[in-house]
Formats: C-alpha cells, sequence, structure tokens
C-alpha cells in the first residue's frame, strides 16, 4: 500500500493520506485507477446497495465500465452490500492489487477520494457495511497476500431508500467509468 500512497503523493505534491478530486480534475483519478487496472492481477471491486439511492454508485461503475467495453471483464467484481460478501470471488482471481470502489460521504465540492483502507473509514456510510473496509483489507493481505489495496470513494447525495441514483450521483459515476475506459484504451 505505500508505494501507491507515495505515488499519488508525489502525483500531487502533498503530505496529506487522502487526495480529493472534483469531475472537473477526474483525469487524473482515472489514470490513477487505469495505470492500476494494467498491472498483472489487479481487479476493481465495485462496492454497493441496491436499495441505498447513491451507495450504488460502485456498483454503477462496474456496469459503465463494462458496457464501454474498454474494460476487461475478468477484472471486475460486483460486491453488493459489502466488501466482506465477496471473498470467495476475490479469493478465485488471487490478486496481488485491489482496487475497491463505494459511495461515500465527502466534503462539500468534492466528487471523489482516493486513500488507502484504513484512511477512509470516515467516509464511507458504515450502515451499509457489516464489516469496515479497513477490517477486511487486513484480512486480505494477510491471508490472500494481496500487495496493495486501494480505495476509490465517489461522492454520495442521497442514501435514502431508492432504486435511483441521484443524478449528481450518477454524473459522476458515468465521467469517471468514460475517464477510465479512455485511459485503459491509451495503453
Amino acid at each position: 500500500m505505500g508505494d501507491l500512497r507515495k505515488e499519488v503523493l508525489h502525483m500531487r505534491g502533498e503530505n496529506s493520506e487522502l487526495r480529493f478530486f472534483t469531475i472537473d480534475d477526474v483525469s487524473e483519478l482515472a489514470k490513477i485507477v487505469a495505470r492500476l487496472l494494467r498491472e498483472d492481477r489487479s481487479i476493481l471491486v465495485c462496492i454497493g446497495t441496491e436499495l441505498r439511492g447513491d451507495d450504488r454508485a460502485g456498483l454503477e461503475l462496474c456496469r459503465e465500465l463494462r458496457e464501454s467495453s474498454q474494460a476487461d471483464e475478468s477484472k471486475l467484481v460486483e460486491c453488493p452490500f459489502g466488501l466482506e460478501m465477496c471473498i470467495d470471488a476475490i479469493s478465485e482471481k488471487k490478486p496481488k492489487v485491489i482496487i475497491v470502489v463505494d459511495a461515500a460521504i465527502l466534503p462539500r465540492g468534492s466528487d471523489y477520494v482516493i486513500a488507502s483502507p484504513s484512511d477512509v473509514q470516515n467516509f464511507v456510510p458504515l450502515s451499509t457495511h457489516s464489516i469496515p473496509i479497513s477490517s477486511i483489507a487486513k484480512f486480505l493481505e494477510r491471508e490472500m497476500s494481496v500487495e496493495r489495496i486501494v480505495v476509490v470513494g465517489i461522492a454520495a447525495e442521497a442514501l435514502e431508500f431508492s432504486m435511483q441514483l441521484s443524478a449528481r450521483a450518477l454524473r459522476r459515476v458515468k465521467v469517471l467509468a468514460r475517464e477510465i475506459a479512455r485511459f485503459i484504451q491509451c495503453k
């Protein structure tokens, strides 16, 4: 995890563990995600809950990437309800690198965040996960020899019961998916 953290901080010239992005600078985030996806044995794990409005943002990102046909289907894992519900699917892929995408409660003016699992706890809607992402990440590193885990959060506007993403969250998902697909294509 340390290598990616250093790389993100070096790219941004910042001392913080967290890096926030707006929709206007999402290309920078997409470059990082696309580069990680091109690595051997890397996967994108998209988390969400279908009935919690914007909490489904991660799931929608995987679906958008599938539709773009730029992403390697074998690198995408849809994980309804929480990371803990997909341990078997993750284990089957024997990943070295995992990029977890989930909805996040972010500061006003932020559309995305990238962070290590231990740094993201305050932003993930805890009511949608029975086990914190940081705990599952430690398990994956220890038990499955995963070398790096990074979390990408997509800002959520509404987390009440709903089958729809808010217009703003939907735009964030579509823009991020489009940019990731573009950078995957640019190899």
